[in-house]
Parts: C-alpha cells; structure tokens; sequence
C-alpha cells in the first residue's frame, strides 16, 4: 500500500478513537449514577406536611440510591423560581425539582413571560403525590359546617376572604371553581406561603382557606374544618364530609406533587430515579406516614406522569381564561 493512503488510514483511527473515550466515560457516568449528593429544589417555604414529605422522600431515595439528597428551598412566585433553575442546570440527574400543578400545567397560562417552558424544558420523572382540600373557618366565623358557610357568604357577598399561597396557584383557582359553582363571591388575599394565611385565618383576618396541609390545624382545634375537596373522606378526619356530600354536587379539586429533571437528563438516570421513588412511595409505612392528612400514593413510569401533565393542561387552561389571569404575571 502506496505510504499516504497508510498515513489517512492511521489519522482517521485516531480521529476514532478520540472521539470513542468520551462517549464511553458518558456511558459509564450514567451507569455509576449516581456519585455525589442530589440536589432537590423545593419550590415553596420550609414547614408543614409538604416540606416533611419532601424531606422524607429524600431520605428514602438516599438510601436507595447510596448518595444523600438534599433539599433546597427556593420559593416565590408561584414556584417558577425553583423551575427555572433546575431547568437551567445540567442534564445529568444531580438537580431535580419537586413541583406540583401550577409548575408543569398552571404558570404558563398565569404568567406573561417565562425563562423556561415546562413543557420541553422540564423531564417528568415521578409522580409522587396526590392530596384533596380542607376547606376551614378561622374560630370566629359563626358557621359549624358548609351549608352555614354557603348561607353565611350568600348573605354577605363580597365580604368573606379567602387565603391563598398566591395568584394562579391551585388553591387559587379551586376557590375560583368553587364560588363559581356555588354562587359565591368571595374576595382573594394572596400571600406568599402556608404559615402566613394559617396565622391570620386563626387571628380572624381572613375567612376561608383551601389547604392540602391543614390537618393538623383542624387537629389542634384552632381551626373548623368544614369539608375536604376530594371525592373520598380523608381517613384522619372520617367526621368531616367531601364538598360533594355537604352540598356543592360535583365539584371535586385536588393537588399532586411530581419530580421532574431537566431536559436532555439520560433516560437510564430517569428511570433509576423513577425506580427509586416508586421504591419508597410504594413502602406501606411511607403512605401511612401521610394517610391521615389525605395524601395518595401512585407509583407509575415517567411517561404516565408526563401523560397526566398533558390531561391537565388544557383544564388549567380554561379555568385560567375564566378567571380572567391569562398572563397577569
């Protein structure tokens, strides 16, 4: 063989194998997966069932995965802060994200303009959670259940207040849904967390709350709680009726909880991931840790949860339109 054909055949190997380690280094970091500390970003403040069941499903997941996980609280406006960093972050499994409705499925339609889209930006790896409404009175409003409360707020229109984390968030528009449904007008004060509106519905500055985290305040007896949105009574609190029963028919509002990674996140660290949070949600202490606040478990592949996103889009959609927030933010 002529010596310059022998020269390009040699230079176009090495070229090969130059550019071979890399990807199989990729391949083993995936593999390996993973090697330090996971960091989940939490969207809203420290506190409540919430943030215990964050911090819970870390531990579980450290332990299944030999590396510890820890959560790092960056609320604010309606959790797109803590959306929009990990959407920014490396694609390798090291930085995840626990959302729920208003992050993949809400703040799209009530925010003019975001840095991300949770769409393409954000990889749905597990759903972790579902848990309905309590619906609770602060100690001084004069109602014992929710027939008092409708007849209470029907009487005086424009008068009682209702608390939420914030404008857009799901406790927002299920209050919406519910005085539309129930004829109700009601008049919202955001806030920026859960302890806020909790301290000044107990201080009678505020009337009414929606609140996945509730219970143990019904518990304490320094609220009334009058029913739970869901379409099941809440196993803790057996005595008080679904928004169904005490007589809104149909109406039925719910929040969930999933873990998504950014985009480009290989699928063999999704499906590790998804492995071990199935591992610990699916642990029958783990459920009953939280079964009396009203929490459901569902274990399921990142594509399901990715499909239960793309379902609740368009629902969000309009009840967005018919609130009129369509990029209020």
């Amino acid at each position: 063989m002529p010596a310059r054909p022998i020269w390009i055949a040699s230079l176009a190997a090495a070229a090969l194998l130059a550019v071979l380690p890399p990807a199989a280094s990729a391949d083993a970091d995936t593999a390996a997966y993973p090697t330090k500390p996971i960091r989940l970003v939490f969207p809203w403040t420290s506190g409540g069932s919430l943030s215990d069941l964050a911090r819970s499903l870390g531990d579980g997941v450290s332990q299944r995965l030999g590396q510890p996980v820890v959560v790092d609280y960056k609320p604010g406006a309606s959790s797109t802060i803590a959306a929009a960093l990990v959407a920014r972050s490396a694609p390798d499994g090291y930085t995840l994200l626990i959302g729920g409705n208003p992050t993949y499925a809400i703040n799209q339609f009530t925010h003019r303009k975001l840095s991300y889209d949770p769409a393409i930006d954000l990889a749905p790896v597990a759903l972790v959670a579902t848990a309905p409404f309590f619906v609770m009175t602060g100690p001084s409003l004069p109602v014992s259940n929710l027939n008092e409360l409708l007849a209470h707020a029907r009487a005086h229109p424009g008068k009682l207040s209702y608390g939420t984390p914030g404008v857009g968030s799901v406790p927002h528009l299920s209050v919406v849904r519910f005085a539309e449904q129930a004829g109700l007008d009601l008049v919202h004060v955001p806030y920026n967390g859960q302890a806020q509106f909790m301290t000044d519905l107990i201080g009678g500055h505020i009337d009414l709350v929606f609140s996945s985290a509730g219970f143990p305040y019904i518990q304490s007896g320094k609220v009334k709680g009058l029913a739970v949105t869901g379409a099941q009574r809440v196993p803790g609190a057996p005595d008080i009726p679904t928004v169904a029963e005490a007589g809104v028919k149909g109406f039925s509002a719910e929040v969930w909880w999933g873990i998504a990674a950014p985009r480009g996140t290989p699928a063999a660290i999704v499906d590790k991931i998804n492995h071990a949070i199935n591992g610990v949600i699916g642990e029958a202490a783990f459920q009953q840790r939280f079964a009396e606040a009203g929490y459901r478990f569902e274990t399921g592949t990142p594509a399901q949860f990715a499909s239960r996103i793309q379902g609740e889009i368009p629902v969000w959609r309009n009840v967005v339109a018919r609130a009129n927030l369509t990029g209020g933010e």
